[in-house]
């Protein structure tokens, strides 16, 4: 399936969002299995401020490979990058100049069915931004999960983060924690 989308908006009235917007997105997915499903989508959008000088121009692009039911394993990969930049000039209050931030990240995540409506998971999510107050941020969560309904569950994991400010300025804001979680996760 290929989904294409664009539009274009303006906004008046508002001394702080008056702003003209055209947005463009291309999405494909491909099941060329019963258990595998993949997929892309990248979207492009521009806007240009009205009553101030600046402007802001985000692309972003994901990928996502889907495996299973393969007999009791699922497993999801999904990557991500994004280029976002705004150039603020005057008419802004707060701040001006060039802010540009590339984040890049990957997820994984591995789930083992153990019995009807149970299952156990692990899974790991790394992001890195470069650019305007760079970062990495990690993350590992391993835990059971039992399903009340379809889309009610109970979650018990365990779950380790760390994130790391890179710029120098911020680094003392950087930290590591562990966590014993136990949570009751509602699906939409």
């Amino acid at each position: 399936a290929i989904d294409l989308q664009w539009s274009q908006n303006r906004s008046l009235g508002d001394l702080q969002t008056n702003s003209a917007q055209e947005s463009l997105s291309v999405g494909v997915s491909y099941l060329p299995r019963e258990w595998l499903a993949i997929s892309a989508n990248w979207s492009r959008q521009q806007v240009q401020f009205l009553t101030a000088q600046g402007n802001s121009s985000n692309e972003f692009l994901t990928l996502a490979v889907d495996i299973g039911p393969l007999r009791r394993w699922t497993v999801s990969l999904n990557f991500y990058a994004m280029k976002t930049r705004s150039i603020l000039g005057e008419g802004f209050q707060g701040g001006q100049g060039d802010f540009s931030q590339e984040p890049v990240g990957f997820s994984a995540r591995i789930t083992y069915d153990i019995g009807r409506n149970q299952n156990l998971f692990a899974e790991f999510q790394r992001t890195n931004l470069r650019g305007y107050l760079p970062s990495r941020d990690t993350l590992f969560n391993i835990g059971y999960e039992y399903r009340i309904t379809r889309n009610w569950a109970f979650v018990l994991s365990y779950r380790f983060r760390e994130q790391l400010n890179l710029d120098p300025q911020y680094s003392q804001y950087s930290y590591r924690a562990r966590s014993l979680d136990a949570s009751m996760n509602f699906i939409f």
